[in-house]
């Protein structure tokens, strides 16, 4: 779903796409790869539109981009279970790096897609923003690609006085507990920075993709009762003031053939 003309066309948690291209450096010496791209489209459906209408949507926008030789990137869908947050569906499209992100977007530009944007149009109100995301903790079962998955995600704004280093410092605690917590051996847990902002954007986002409800409760349990656990707990909170939601997520498009 791009469309840079309109206000969903403006430049815009997950999954193979960012396991492939961010990467995470396997030796301490080894240059961290450069970050992945996330646009997103935080949305409300129209009146009378639904998730079926969006598969349907979703099906249009492919064939067509397809007909008229232009790629379409691997892409998902969160659907709102719970959480205050103003939109009950999030749009993701997924890129390696920012060239190939500002390569699409610049193919799309260029192209008459004003037939596919009538029907995203016709279908919801979105908010678009860019964000670069790099991966916090993949457990060595992750699977973050799969067609249907578990998300919590947590809007966070850094407490005063928090830096990058203290940033780096949350985010190895979070390896070194995690990983010793059997239950998280199949999480993937990311941090989106957003590029472009809104009036109410948080500072970062913080999300963990899970198997199941099942299995991020039994996550949620573990953590809590390992010895790590509260005190990772009480360094997240010191460093992020959060805000939580949970979401169903399920994959839309496959990405480039």
């Amino acid at each position: 779903m791009r469309t840079i003309n309109n206000p969903k066309k403006a430049l815009t948690f997950l999954f193979v796409a960012l396991l492939g291209g961010v990467g995470v450096a396997s030796h301490a010496e080894e240059a961290a790869a450069p970050p992945g791209i996330l646009a997103t489209y935080a949305c409300n459906f129209n009146e009378g539109k639904d998730m079926d209408d969006l598969r349907s949507t979703r099906d249009y926008y492919v064939n067509e981009s397809k007909k008229a030789g232009l790629s379409t990137p691997e892409a998902y869908v969160w659907s709102r279970f719970k959480g205050g947050v103003p939109f009950n569906h999030i749009w993701f499209d997924l890129y390696a790096n920012l060239d190939d992100f500002a390569a699409d977007a610049e193919e799309w530009n260029n192209a008459d897609t004003s037939k596919i944007d009538a029907r995203w149009n016709a279908l919801e109100v979105c908010e678009a923003n860019v964000s670069t995301v790099t991966p916090l903790f993949l457990g060595g079962e992750a699977n973050p690609g799969s067609e249907s998955t578990f998300v919590s995600s947590f809007a966070c704004n850094f407490r005063d006085g928090v830096g990058q280093d203290e940033m780096a410092d949350l985010e190895s605690h979070i390896g070194m507990v995690l990983g010793g917590v059997d239950e998280y051996n199949g999480v993937a847990i990311f941090a989106a920075t957003p590029m472009t902002q809104g009036p109410n954007s948080a500072d970062v986002y913080v999300f963990s993709i899970n198997a199941s409800p099942t299995a991020w409760a039994a996550g949620n349990a573990a953590l809590q009762s390992s010895p790590g656990g509260p005190s990772l707990l009480r360094h997240f909170n010191a460093t992020l003031d959060c805000s939580a939601s949970l979401w169903f997520a399920e994959q839309v498009v496959s990405g480039p053939e």
